[in-house]
């Protein structure tokens, strides 16, 4: 096994060495799910969830019964909406899951003024008298992203699971399709530990433009671990602590917490206190931006908040929730 993953490693990292598109599928790293939103995004080993497929898609073995999941969100105080929606479905077997899940990103009224400026004067400048307002219009970009996921359990500690994805852009007159897959490790090395692989865009997934452009997707690798106390002196409760870091190849230098020439990576933390598996309180860091959460839990129906702070854009809200049945 440890073979096999490193020999795919190997596979993944020249590949990100190479110029392709570095923020082709952005609206993709948004995350799913208040919970884990709530906790920085460091859930790649957490992954227990109707979220799993998306932070890692070994992690959708673990769930037992039906699940239907919700999310809304608006992002960067309601510049944009992003919303989401899941569906797993067990096997009869318990042991191996098949998952169907939607992403979509909506930023409305983009001023489109690439026709409201003639320039009289040649100065490549745009002046107040050469701008006519009555031709400035807009369009809205969506972006979608479709995914099927499986999923299935080795051991009893140990999960295996693959995402194919389908990718759809569209603004203005301009849109893209593209498909793309992931590889997650679910590991479980003690009672108190769990640890995660999530190879993102594993076998170089990408978008094909109308205007016959493609974009290739870098390929992304995220790993995390999870460490678990349990509490019986006061009442019972439960801590789960997680650390993330995800390794890119795409010269974000300059936007990234730590880089290396072509390579860079970026840190994420979480902590999630439950009260007798109903109450839950989160806190985070996403690179830095702290978020903070709550979530009830009972009787299979699961409601999740979470807000997350940025001093450039300003806060952004999530809503989740999920059914078991």
């Amino acid at each position: 096994m440890i073979k096999k993953l490193s020999f795919l490693i190997l596979l993944i990292i020249p590949q990100g060495l190479h110029p392709q598109a570095k923020y082709a599928e952005e609206f993709l790293n948004l995350g799913l799910g208040a919970r884990s939103y709530g906790m920085g995004g460091a859930f790649t080993s957490l992954a227990d969830d109707a979220t799993s497929f998306y932070w890692n898609p070994a992690g959708t073995a673990q769930i037992e019964k039906k699940t239907l999941f919700f999310m809304h969100s608006t992002q960067y105080k309601d510049l944009m909406t992003y919303d989401g929606a899941t569906f797993i479905l067990p096997g009869k077997s318990a042991r191996k899951t098949l998952s169907f899940g939607i992403l979509y990103l909506n930023i409305p009224d983009i001023y489109d003024t690439r026709n409201a400026w003639e320039d009289t004067n040649n100065d490549s400048i745009p002046d107040f008298d050469e701008i006519d307002y009555d031709k400035i219009t807009s369009f809205n970009d969506n972006e979608i992203a479709v995914f099927l996921n499986g999923a299935i359990k080795k051991r009893d500690n140990l999960f295996i699971g693959f995402n194919v994805k389908y990718l759809r852009k569209s603004f203005a007159e301009f849109s893209a399709n593209g498909l793309g897959t992931d590889l997650g490790i679910v590991y479980i090395p003690a009672q108190r530990i769990r640890l995660g692989l999530n190879l993102k865009d594993i076998t170089g997934s990408f978008l094909l433009w109308n205007t016959g452009t493609k974009e290739l997707i870098y390929p992304k690798i995220r790993t995390g671990i999870t460490v678990t106390a349990n509490f019986f002196f006061i009442t019972e409760s439960r801590v789960n602590l997680s650390m993330d870091t995800e390794i890119r190849g795409d010269h974000r230098l300059s936007t990234s917490q730590v880089s290396y020439k072509s390579i860079n990576a970026d840190f994420f933390w979480g902590m999630e206190y439950w009260f007798k598996d109903i109450v839950a309180l989160r806190l985070g860091s996403d690179r830095g931006d702290i978020s903070t959460g709550l979530g009830l839990s009972y009787m299979g129906i699961n409601i999740d908040y979470a807000v997350l702070t940025n001093e450039q854009l300003d806060n952004s809200q999530r809503l989740s929730g999920s059914i078991t049945f």
